[in-house]
């Protein structure tokens, strides 16, 4: 196993694992995120974390994007 790789074992067997892992609510959070919101300074609700060299252009509220 690689340094990159997440060997997990649950009690029982649970195939819907990997949904549930793939699931948005799932997601991590980087702690510098948490304490900015928890400063006041952002809401991660509304505010895209994580998307690295993409760059969201233009958003509608309440609108799914896939």
């Amino acid at each position: 196993m690689d340094e990159y790789t997440v060997h997990i074992i649950t009690e029982y067997p649970f195939g819907a694992l990997p949904a549930n892992l793939a699931h948005d609510t799932g997601g991590m959070i980087s702690p510098a995120a948490i304490e900015d919101e928890e400063n006041g300074d952002t809401n991660i609700a509304t505010n895209l974390l994580g998307l690295g060299r993409l760059h969201l252009i233009a958003g509608i509220k309440g609108m799914k994007s896939f």
